[in-house]
């Protein structure tokens, strides 16, 4: 993570601490940038607030702050309140296993110490999420299937909600999921049996490590639609039905 990257999170909590003042509880950074695989350009800095409590007026109160995060490319923070992160372990287990694996306390008490999530409620959101995605994925693709930019965009943009799926997928196989993507590819490979290639090469090319014609693209594209396909049927699985 760059200087730069650092001194936006610095001057971030700096503000939220004195816009916010005593109902501002912590201020978590989850996700690439926490877990060591960022990539500049590419990765977002992702924050978690806890507040006492949340209203209108106390949204209002870090609105500006907020606005100006979001106009710098960076995803609007998650805000929860204090009894709310307890209730909703249930609801989010995804998001919350990934934060608790991977995190960077930037003000405050711990928010996740201490959270349990039950595996049940993992499956049912891995195999709701995934197939959500895979079809919006085929139906974003749809449009601009003649336009070779906006696929690999596309492509690249939609690989981080998959690792974060496929890192969650792992652990209902029992495994403990690597932080790294391509640590996270190799498990998946060797656990389910999915194209290798097509995992690395998404991943090569969102890191820029590759260069890729119009025709590999769609081949790509095409072999990790079969990826995402068969891990679906592999969570499907595990349901018994």
């Amino acid at each position: 993570m760059k200087l730069k990257t650092k001194k936006a999170l610095e001057g971030f909590v700096a503000d939220a601490r004195r816009l916010l003042g005593d109902n501002l509880k912590s201020v978590v950074l989850y996700g690439s940038a926490a877990s060591g695989d960022f990539v500049e350009g590419h990765s977002d800095l992702n924050l978690l607030l806890v507040l006492e409590q949340v209203d209108l007026k106390r949204l209002r109160q870090g609105g500006r702050l907020f606005k100006s995060w979001v106009r710098r490319g960076n995803p609007a923070p998650l805000v929860f309140t204090t009894a709310e992160m307890q209730r909703s372990a249930d609801v989010f287990p995804i998001e919350f296993l990934d934060m608790k694996e991977s995190h960077q306390v930037l003000y405050g008490l711990d928010p996740l110490e201490g959270l349990d999530v039950d595996p049940k409620n993992l499956r049912l959101q891995c195999e709701n999420e995934l197939r959500g995605k895979l079809v919006r994925l085929r139906s974003l693709y749809l449009p601009i299937s003649d336009r070779p930019r906006a696929v690999k965009k596309l492509l690249i943009d939609s690989s981080s909600s998959f690792h974060t799926l496929f890192r969650n997928v792992l652990r209902l196989l029992g495994e403990a999921p690597p932080i790294h993507r391509r640590q996270v590819v190799e498990k998946l490979v060797e656990r389910l049996g999915v194209d290798r290639e097509a995992l690395v090469r998404v991943h090569d090319l969102r890191e820029g490590k590759i260069k890729i014609t119009s025709s590999e693209l769609d081949e790509l594209l095409d072999s990790y639609l079969g990826v995402i396909s068969t891990v679906i049927d592999s969570v499907d699985r595990l349901s018994g039905k």
